[in-house]
């Protein structure tokens, strides 16, 4: 059976010759193609072989069937722009193998492929240069940034007041935004151009702080009665003036104020002391005290006033620290003499054993 049996003859013209065709064997049939619905023109050679083939208003697209046409029906003209193939080669994208390239059926850009040659200035925003054939790069300004060994750093120097913030300037000084950061100058002190200096004697920008010293037992002498001062409790691991319950005893001790102490102002004092037994109750601590300028009457007591607090005694050997009610207000210069007494026969002095004196803390007001 052959390919046109379907076809349907109706024109036969045996007689009609030309374009190389044999005038025994070649010749020229004229069909109606039920299945194009056109007419056509088929050649034939000696061989009955088909030499051409033409048809009216050209090939409907459903007579096409999958795979009726391959790269040998496919002339090379067909390969536009970008492509390559036809004329028995199949069809591919041409890439130029620098910034594209064909992997796995895909088309991709190559590894390496976009090179400054492919960027466009335009990508070089704020900040950047390069581009059009030129590599991309930061654009420093030369003075606050540059560029060394490939690295972006700020140069030596590149920092200037007009770089630094105002609010850099803390406590204590001035400047930023513009103007150099400096010393803030204040009462009694001196910003000059390389160093601040304090004005003489003048304390005005210093703070008063409270600083305490400490008089301990060895320090202090029996004025009174019968207390004495040894190692005291079953370990005997502190010592302590001893003071009776039956009589009145004191001590004495000397305070003189040091060097950074704020003159005119308040000294208190705060004793450190124990119940030397097993009793409870409470005992009456009377203090003496008087300041002795220079030139005054050591031995005087018309300037000595006292004062008696009645305190709960502790526990056997348990420290106990009283804030007593009596203080001071000496000069720099004086001689502070204080009297420590326990006054046993006060009716508010109920503890009926020893209470034991270990020292004073002497507060008072510094200047810093």
């Amino acid at each position: 059976m052959s390919k046109y049996d379907d076809i349907r003859e109706e024109i036969l013209q045996p007689d009609i010759r030309g374009n190389g065709f044999n005038k025994l064997a070649e010749g020229v049939r004229h069909f109606w193609d039920d299945t194009l619905k056109r007419m056509r023109l088929i050649g034939y050679n000696s061989s009955g072989a088909v030499r051409a083939e033409f048809i009216d208003g050209g090939i409907p697209g459903d007579y096409l069937t999958s795979g009726t046409v391959t790269s040998t029906q496919i002339a090379a003209s067909v390969a536009g722009d970008g492509l390559v193939g036809g004329g028995g080669s199949p069809l591919a994208v041409n890439p130029d193998g620098s910034t594209l390239e064909i992997a796995s059926d895909q088309v991709k850009v190559k590894a390496s492929g976009i090179t400054a040659t492919q960027i466009a200035t335009s990508v070089a925003g704020s900040g950047l240069a390069g581009g059009g054939g030129t590599a991309l790069s930061v654009n420093v300004d030369g003075t606050t940034l540059t560029i060394g060994a490939d690295t972006l750093q700020v140069p030596d120097g590149g920092i200037g007041a007009a770089q630094i913030a105002a609010a850099v300037a803390g406590n204590g000084l001035t400047g930023g935004a513009g103007s150099a950061l400096a010393v803030g100058a204040g009462s009694g002190i001196t910003v000059n151009a390389n160093d601040v200096t304090l004005a003489e004697h003048d304390h005005t920008f210093h703070t008063n702080q409270g600083r305490r010293q400490a008089v301990w037992g060895p320090e202090i002498g029996l004025f009174s009665g019968a207390p004495d001062y040894a190692r005291r409790g079953t370990n005997e691991r502190y010592r302590a003036w001893a003071f009776d319950a039956a009589a009145n005893e004191a001590v004495i001790f000397e305070w003189t104020p040091p060097v950074d102490y704020v003159a005119a102002t308040a000294v208190t004092f705060k004793l450190i002391w124990t119940n030397l037994g097993a009793g409870a109750g409470n005992v009456v601590w009377r203090l003496f005290v008087s300041s002795v300028a220079e030139t005054g009457d050591m031995n005087s007591v018309a300037s000595e006033a006292n004062a008696s607090d009645t305190v709960a005694a502790p526990a056997q050997n348990v420290l106990k620290i009283t804030n007593h009610s009596r203080t001071v207000t000496p000069a720099a210069s004086d001689i502070v003499r204080v009297l420590v007494q326990r006054v046993a026969a006060d009716a508010g002095d109920t503890l009926a054993n020893d209470a034991g004196l270990l020292g004073v803390w002497v507060d008072y007001t510094a200047n810093m």
